[in-house]
This record gives structure tokens, C-alpha cells and sequence, in this order.
């Protein structure tokens, strides 16, 4: 009887040991695909921060894209600071 109950604690403790070891197998698995996802994550990151800046130079280029001359294009920023200065005031005041 003794020797039946040390028999079924072994085989027990086996299985245990088992998954035991199954279960780390799996963690450095999961482990090693998040380090992965996550550099993929920061090269998705800087990707998504160079079109912005992109998009932000294009929208530049439109907006002064249809002026033929540079002293046209220094008017309209001209005129843009002044109009963006008035919105100040009025906050302020």
C-alpha cells in the first residue's frame, strides 16, 4: 500500500515536472515573439513619425505650391503670422 502511494506520488510529481518544463519552454517562446513585436512596434512608431513630418511638408508645399515667386510665398507667411497674431490678442484680451 505504501509502495502504491509513493508509486502514484512519483508519477504525480512527473507529470508536474512535465509541465512544468512545458510551460517554460512556451513563456521563453511568448517571450521571445514579444521582444520581436515589440521592435517591430518602434520601427512601426518611427515610420508613422517620418510620414507625419511628411505629410506636414507636403501640406507646406500645397499651401504655397500655386505662388509664383518667393516674395509671393514671404506675403502669405506674412500674413498668416499676423492673422495668427490677432487670435492671440483676442485670447488674450
Amino acid at each position: 500500500m505504501n509502495r502504491e502511494v509513493i508509486n502514484s506520488l512519483e508519477g504525480k510529481i512527473g507529470q508536474l515536472i512535465a509541465r512544468c518544463e512545458k510551460l517554460e519552454k512556451e513563456n521563453r517562446r511568448l517571450s521571445e515573439k514579444v521582444t520581436a513585436l515589440e521592435g517591430i512596434d518602434a520601427k512601426q512608431i518611427d515610420t508613422i513619425k517620418r510620414l507625419k513630418e511628411q505629410i506636414e511638408r507636403l501640406q507646406l508645399i500645397e499651401a504655397f505650391g500655386n505662388m509664383p515667386d518667393r516674395n509671393e510665398a514671404k506675403k502669405r507667411v506674412s500674413s498668416l503670422i499676423r492673422e495668427i497674431d490677432r487670435c492671440i490678442n483676442l485670447l488674450n484680451g
